[in-house]
């Protein structure tokens, strides 16, 4: 048994149907993987791999990481710190 296979206008159609779609699906893919790549950037560059502009940047970037984790409410530390809480003698 034998079959001849003829490129009819219908499978023509259909193929080049299917090449849109995989072309479409493969660009929001890429499109999806940047995304968390910049995302997961991103975050790498604010947990540390570059130094904040400001004490108050650092200070509030360390009260966000505190309440995220569960811990209490944070101390002024640096040159900010009130008179009560140098050092005692």
């Amino acid at each position: 048994m034998e079959y001849r296979f003829s490129m009819t206008p219908r499978l023509v159609a259909l193929a080049v149907l299917c090449l849109i779609a995989l072309m479409v699906l493969m660009f929001l893919l890429g499109e999806n993987i940047g995304r968390v790549m910049t995302s997961s950037n991103q975050a790498a560059q604010r947990s540390g791999s570059q130094p904040m502009p400001n004490a108050a940047a650092a200070q509030a970037e360390a009260g966000r990481l505190r309440s995220a984790v569960g811990g209490g409410p944070s101390e002024p530390v640096g040159h900010e710190a009130p008179a009560s809480h140098e050092t005692k003698r």
